[in-house]
């Protein structure tokens, strides 16, 4: 997914983005419930963050809230980490987990 990061993002590694900058975000291979790879678009080297901290720094991902939590364990189905509605125990069309996937 190509976008764009909506806060300053500092590595452990030392390396800085500033806010503004647009990265291509896909799901982890070697992690694919627990992380996602983001890829500057204008070259470097990848780097790997958990589901849970994309939402502080990409719009385009939203935490899942307590209502739609309690919902899918009545309904069994929730947005996934794009925010599109699957299975709880499923991916979405991206390839992204759903959020009862990233958070069980």
């Amino acid at each position: 997914m190509k976008t764009e990061n909506t806060a300053s993002i500092k590595l452990k590694d030392g390396r800085f983005y500033k806010k503004g900058r647009e990265f291509i975000v896909i799901p982890s291979v070697k992690k694919p419930a627990s992380h996602a790879l983001v890829v500057p678009k204008s070259g470097g080297e990848s780097f790997s963050i958990p589901y849970m901290r994309l939402p502080a720094y990409f719009s385009n991902f939203h935490l899942i809230t307590q209502e739609e939590i309690e919902k899918s364990l009545v309904e069994s189905i929730c947005p996934s980490i794009t925010g599109e509605l699957v299975s709880i125990d499923a991916f979405d069309s991206l390839g992204f987990p759903s959020w009862r996937l990233v958070i069980d």
